[in-house]
């Protein structure tokens, strides 16, 4: 467990925080030079902050559940149609909080069974 916790909703409020966080994120982007196709939010959380950064990129957007819905289309990944997989595109996995590194891990491996390449999580805060 982490010995504080980090309640990064409460940025959702803000649209001068949710700027911030998203200048934060493309600044990685862009210091890195890293190309990306796609940006994919973690649910829950990381859903709006991922939204925000597809938007200022004009990026396509989809978001990864921890693991697959029990009902309907039992998709993990919404965004993209069940037939349809990411075709080798370059995906950017946006979490609030990392602690253990377990969900980025599940969403890595849900984007990569779906054929996409990431090789890289952003963060809000992370614990390592």
């Amino acid at each position: 467990r982490m010995p504080v916790y980090n309640d990064n909703r409460l940025f959702l409020f803000s649209p001068e925080h949710r700027r911030m966080i998203c200048d934060g994120f493309q600044s990685l982007l862009d210091e890195r030079c890293l190309s990306v196709d796609v940006v994919a939010g973690t649910s829950t959380a990381g859903i709006p902050h991922g939204i925000v950064l597809a938007d200022r990129l004009s990026l396509p957007f989809i978001y990864i559940r921890d693991k697959p819905k029990g009902y309907g289309l039992q998709n993990q990944i919404e965004g993209i149609d069940a037939e349809s997989d990411l075709e080798e595109r370059i995906v950017v996995v946006i979490e609030d909080l990392i602690s253990t590194g377990g969900s980025s891990a599940r969403a890595v491996c849900a984007v990569r069974d779906a054929n996409g390449r990431v090789n890289h999580c952003l963060s809000i805060f992370n614990w390592f």
